[in-house]
């Protein structure tokens, strides 16, 4: 007998807002990221240049999506949802203690 084991509910969804700036906001804004995705400019923080954006989307694949934010480095930061924004200051750290 096999089992498989999912973190979570495989139908789970949830609520993705991310903050882009630079590069990032310009690769953002022409890619589909699902049919209910939206994308505002950010007011708030608009980032160096002037060019943030807020990215909206639902999606159940919060590994990858981490690993899409994470590539961004400093044109990203996570707003929601909370398992992203969590642990975005523990990954921060720990590359910040590499030695190269």
């Amino acid at each position: 007998m096999v089992y498989i084991l999912f973190i979570g509910s495989p139908l789970s969804y949830l609520d993705f807002k991310i903050h882009l700036h630079g590069y990032a906001s310009r690769y953002a804004i022409n890619r589909l990221w699902g049919e209910n995705q939206t994308i505002i400019p950010d007011e708030k923080n608009p980032g160096p240049d002037g060019d943030g954006i807020i990215l909206s989307f639902k999606s159940n694949q919060l590994f990858s999506v981490r690993r899409w934010v994470w590539q961004w480095a400093d044109e990203a930061i996570p707003i929601e949802p909370k398992e992203l924004v969590d642990d975005w200051p523990e990954r921060r750290e720990k590359i910040s203690k590499i030695e190269i």
